[in-house]
């Protein structure tokens, strides 16, 4: 079952060369007018404190204790039939340009964020030899 969203957060424009990760702190960080939102999204403030800590292991494949939650942001694969869904997990620490390489990718794609490993199973990753379709 598809993840039910939390909150949307959209940005007019980002680099190409931003990191994934430096793109979703924008959005997760304190500021003015905040309170309410960063409230709704405490799951994933704290998962972002703990990869920041060194802890939250954003990178894949990484070991990390299972009692540590962990970041992860996924594109969605275009082509794929409503029932059968499948999502690309970006790398955190890469360039959008580099995890958006060799992949179809329409004008404004959306990303979506997921707390691991409570979220894994929203997220159904595509078989490796398709990556690129």
């Amino acid at each position: 079952a598809a993840a039910k969203p939390v909150a949307r957060a959209e940005d007019d424009k980002v680099e190409e060369t931003t990191t994934v990760l430096a793109a979703l702190q924008r959005h997760l960080e304190q500021g003015p007018g905040r309170a309410a939102q960063l409230h709704q999204l405490r799951r994933y403030t704290a998962a972002m404190k703990a990869l920041l800590a060194g802890g939250g292991g954003g990178g894949k494949g990484e070991a990390k204790p299972d009692s540590v939650p962990s970041l992860a942001v996924y594109l969605e694969k275009e082509g794929c039939p409503a029932n059968a869904k499948r999502f690309f997990r970006l790398r955190l620490e890469e360039t959008l340009r580099a995890n958006l390489e060799g992949k179809r990718v329409l004008e404004f794609p959306t990303l979506h964020v997921a707390v691991l490993p409570e979220d894994a199973a929203a997220f159904p990753e595509p078989e490796v030899h398709g990556e690129g379709a």
